[in-house]
């Protein structure tokens, strides 16, 4: 039977689909059909040696200083190179391979080809991201670039490494990223005879990638101008201490969550609000998301209006909020620009009313008016924000990995540049479709 394939592939699959597959050609049968089935012999690929054992028929094939070995057998076993990417992909290391390797019934992957696979995988993806980066810088010449920056630990309860991004907002591409341990030396360097905090890591990580793609800005024509990231104390000293020239600007979600919405959820709690309650319920019964969703509604309109007037001050904007939210409650809708979350059919408080004095407390002992001047762009972080949720499906945080995690966050990295700017249409987006015509999705 010289025409039968037995290697495994898909080509044999397709070419043994009406002949005999009980029949299993010797390693030189083999040998003899990688070469010339598959075409490798043109290709300049050589035989160096073949051999069966076990069932188990491997080719080893040669190209100037490039080698390759060619597992085979009815079972269908992989190379072990294979077998270590796989691994490295599913972040599981040497020993768990090997264990899982016989357990299987399978032979034992060699220790050098898992090693060697590693720092194959590890270099090429980490160049291919550079050149992703590179890609992106080159799109942002002679214009100054309002960017969002933001860190992502490796797990919730190991925080072993801290990866720190920038996305451009215009372009939405990533610039760069700076990937540091929780034992840098030269965070440990900084705590002799102590476990380095984690709190340093993301401001030290966020000074060396601003520091590092300053340059290859500058090759452009470019610079940062505008760091958009959530409200951390510490990132916002090294912005103001060693990034000279940057105007820092804080994320409205995060910012109105931390001063509004948090303190509103506690008064909520509260059993002596029975009206404030009413009003609450009535909102979400509606499907507005309650008095919350009309915080944040009302947080945004009086930024993005501060915005448009040009008022540089902070406390402006601040006021106008309260303004707008309290006359909300009260039934007076005549400052209300956002129809979505704003209920204009609910339940009112009356100013003589414990419930709404309590609203007005909210607001007066507000003491971060400071921040407000940071809030006067109305500039947001969502971007980064939607890159961790690509992250997670790459390296999920119910895993500890050490070893393939820097590669993880390069698949991530050039996954969301790869993709960015392109627009989806859902099926259920589509009027009349009948299944045949799929020219419109992407």
């Amino acid at each position: 039977e010289p025409q039968l394939h037995t290697c495994g592939c898909s080509r044999c699959k397709k070419h043994n689909a009406t002949k005999d597959t009980s029949y299993s050609p010797p390693a030189a049968s083999l040998a003899h059909h990688i070469l010339q089935f598959h075409h490798l012999g043109a290709a300049g690929w050589r035989i160096v040696k073949s051999r069966e054992e076990e069932e188990v028929m491997s080719v080893t094939l040669r190209r100037e200083d490039k080698e390759c070995t060619w597992r085979s057998s009815l079972e269908g076993a992989h190379s072990s190179r294979m077998q270590s990417a796989g691994a490295l992909l599913c972040g599981m290391h040497f020993e768990p391979l090997q264990a899982l390797q016989k357990s299987c019934g399978l032979a034992e992957v060699s220790k050098d080809n898992f090693y060697k696979t590693q720092a194959a995988i590890i270099s090429i993806t980490k160049g291919v991201r550079e050149q992703v980066y590179e890609g992106a810088i080159k799109q942002c010449t002679r214009r100054d670039i309002s960017a969002t920056t933001d860190a992502q630990w490796t797990s919730q309860r190991n925080g072993y490494f801290c990866n720190v991004t920038l996305i451009d907002t215009d372009t939405e591409l990533i610039l760069g990223s700076e990937l540091m341990s929780r034992y840098d030396p030269e965070l440990v360097s900084r705590y002799p005879g102590k476990t380095p905090p984690t709190s340093q890591c993301e401001p030290m990580a966020t000074r060396r990638l601003l520091q590092r793609v300053g340059p290859k800005l500058a090759a452009v024509d470019s610079k940062v101008a505008i760091v958009v990231h959530d409200n951390n104390s510490t990132v916002g000293k090294v912005l103001r201490e060693e990034i000279p020239g940057v105007v820092r600007q804080l994320d409205m979600w995060h910012e109105q969550k931390s001063t509004t919405r948090k303190p509103l959820v506690k008064l909520l709690g509260r059993k002596d609000m029975p009206r404030l309650q009413i009003v609450h319920q009535h909102m979400k019964a509606e499907g507005k998301g309650g008095l919350t969703g009309v915080v944040k509604n009302h947080y945004y309109w009086a930024a993005k209006r501060c915005l448009a007037k040009g008022e540089k001050q902070g406390i402006a904007f601040w006021v106008y909020y309260a303004e707008t939210f309290l006359r909300h409650v009260r039934g007076d809708h005549s400052l209300c620009k956002c129809a979505k979350g704003c209920s204009r059919d609910a339940p009112t408080l009356r100013a003589d009313e414990k419930e709404y004095k309590e609203l007005v407390k909210l607001f007066e002992t507000y003491k971060n008016v400071k921040h407000c001047e940071k809030l006067q762009l109305a500039k947001e972080s969502f971007l980064v924000e939607a890159l961790h949720t690509v992250k997670i499906k790459y390296c999920t945080k119910r895993l500890h990995f050490q070893v393939s995690y820097e590669m993880r966050m390069a698949f991530a990295d050039i996954d969301w540049n790869t993709h960015a700017g392109r627009v989806v249409k859902k099926i259920w987006q589509r009027r009349n479709y009948d299944g045949s015509n799929t020219a419109g999705l992407s």
